[in-house]
């Protein structure tokens, strides 16, 4: 007669089981496992490779793409140079002053007797002219000249110094003349466009 279950612990009416169901699940949990762990590690080994492959196009992307940057800022630094370049030079070219009118005053209040060893004058109107007339008298003469000048001031005239052969006769007289001229003499020629 078959056995009722029992709720005795121990009671179970368990049958023996075979010498070999053990060993054999023991080895087949113990494959199972190592199936399960190299499937993963497979799996997670060409993942990391190509996971790896990548960040390395992504970085070696990221370097061309910093390269290509700092050569486009080293032509924005050069472009910028090259703007404030031409903006000082347009700026310099619609204040270009035309000295035809200066020199043509220059003409005019100058006796031929009379050389200019060089002129320095500014667009504010500072002229000074170092001179040489063969005699004082010359050089009082055109400073006289200047002083008759319209649109011009301030006549100086310094530095002055004669020189003579052996006998004492003068030969030249060296001298500085400074005045100041209107600065319109110095006009702004307008730029044609």
């Amino acid at each position: 007669m078959p056995r009722a279950p029992s709720l005795i612990p121990g009671d179970t009416g368990a049958t023996a089981v075979a010498a070999w169901v053990v060993p054999t699940l023991a080895i087949v949990g113990a494959v199972c496992t190592a199936v399960l762990l190299g499937g993963t590690w497979a799996f997670l080994d060409s993942r990391i490779a190509t996971e790896q492959a990548a960040v390395g196009a992504l970085e070696a992307r990221r370097a061309e793409l910093m390269a290509q940057a700092n050569v486009a800022e080293e032509d924005l630094r050069a472009y910028r140079a090259t703007v404030r370049r031409a903006t000082a030079l347009r700026d310099l070219i619609a204040q270009h002053r035309a000295w035809a009118p200066f020199f043509q005053l220059i003409e005019s209040r100058t006796l031929p007797s009379v050389r200019y060893e060089s002129i320095t004058a500014d667009v504010s109107g500072n002229v000074t002219l170092p001179a040489t007339a063969p005699s004082v008298r010359a050089a009082a003469e055109q400073l006289v000249a200047w002083q008759q000048a319209s649109g011009v001031k301030g006549i100086e005239l310094s530095g002055l110094a004669s020189t003579t052969d052996e006998l004492g006769v003068v030969r030249s007289t060296r001298f500085d003349l400074r005045f100041q001229a209107d600065p319109s003499v110095f006009s702004v020629v307008p730029i044609r466009e």
